[in-house]
């Protein structure tokens, strides 16, 4: 600024005006890489002094030295500019604190020596101001929330009961295709190894998925619909994100009891009459009552739980209840004879090696031959 000074004869404000004889001027001495010190100070002054005439030195009413911010000034800076977030989040009634790892991520990264507080001012603009007004536009930030704000892989990280009900949801929902998947193919194949059968583990894994798909039916229109809310004594709501993860692995237990009960029952006449339409009516004859006691023996178990002022338990017992009243009246005392019967001798097919092994490993003949 002295050089520009010097060359052009005259002292030019932001807008390049010339200040006139009768302005007063403040020549700032900026100084970068040194701390601030009278003695610098000093010498810059008796650098203007040479470099300038004594008219214009007259005409400056004071001499401002900046220095290096130290890390306490720019704390202070974006403490001063976290308060301005701060208060415009107000009218969305919500409430934002810094861990001191979040501060100094700020500061680190709008420390320019050069520029001074200015970019400061803008990283928390870029790292803070605008990634929270993203997520209150997105509804992940509700009213009357307190957020905090940390630093994680250098980047700020939302706090909070929401930002951890996201984190959990999403969580859930990455991991549970691979829980339902090994879920599914451990029954199948425990099955196949009771009964020596692929066609009756994939029945009953779709059996056991529509126990449990008319169970997450009646949730939502309880729960989140808000039928019968006053009966429950609820508020409604959405359903707790881990909820039907917990209900289908156990409801799936449960329902599988039934079924093996059933399924081996009617194997055993299957082997020794070799008729499926009377093995499918003997079954079912002998097992029918066994299952319908078990179930309503639980149902009452879980029912309980409906009188739980916690919503999730009260949720959970409900959600078995229903799914295993289902099962044990429409599904395994209905629909599954009913699709066996149907499907005749095809509910004993395997794949030939398969057959072979079973057989071998029973020390029989193939259940189909």
């Amino acid at each position: 600024m002295l050089d520009g000074i010097r060359k052009e004869k005259a002292l030019s404000d932001e807008w390049n005006a010339t200040v006139g004889r009768r302005a007063y001027a403040k020549l700032l001495l900026c100084r970068f890489v040194v701390e601030q010190d009278a003695e610098k100070g000093r010498k810059l002054l008796e650098e203007a002094k040479r470099a300038f005439k004594p008219e214009f030195m007259n005409r400056l009413d004071d001499v401002i030295v900046f220095h290096t911010l130290t890390k306490a000034d720019m704390g202070q800076i974006v403490h001063l500019e976290v308060e301005k977030v701060k208060s415009r989040l107000k009218y969305k009634d919500v409430e934002i604190s810094l861990t001191a790892a979040a501060t100094d991520f700020l500061i680190e990264k709008g420390y320019d020596p050069q520029f001074g507080a200015r970019p400061l001012r803008r990283a928390v603009e870029k790292y803070l101001q605008d990634p929270l007004a993203e997520e209150i536009l997105r509804g992940n930030i509700k009213p009357s929330e307190t957020i905090e704000i940390t630093v994680g892989d250098g980047k700020l990280w939302v706090g909070g009961q929401t930002a951890n009900d996201v984190d959990a949801l999403e969580y859930i929902r990455a991991h549970t295709p691979l829980a339902l998947g090994f879920v599914m193919a451990m029954t199948a194949v425990v099955l196949f190894l009771l009964l020596g059968s692929v066609v009756l583990p994939l029945k009953a894994l779709l059996m056991n998925l529509l126990s449990i798909a008319g169970s997450f039916g009646a949730l939502v229109w309880i729960f989140q619909e808000g039928h019968l809310r006053h009966l429950l004594r609820f508020e409604p709501g959405p359903i707790e994100p881990s909820l039907p993860v917990l209900l289908f692995c156990t409801v799936f237990g449960l329902s599988m009891d039934y079924e093996v009960l059933l399924l081996s029952r009617i194997q055993e006449e299957y082997l020794r009459s070799r008729d499926n339409t009377h093995s499918v009516a003997e079954g079912l004859e002998k097992t029918a009552g066994l299952i319908t006691s078990a179930a309503a023996i639980m149902v009452a178990v879980f029912a309980a739980f409906s009188l739980a002022t916690v919503v999730v338990v009260k949720a959970m017992g409900l959600g078995m209840a229903l799914a295993v009243a289902l099962d044990a009246t429409l599904v395994r005392v209905l629909i599954v004879p009913a699709t066996m019967r149907l499907f005749g001798d095809l509910n004993w097919w395997a794949p030939a090696p398969l057959s072979r092994w079973y057989a071998a490993r029973r020390g029989g003949r193939p259940l189909i031959h």
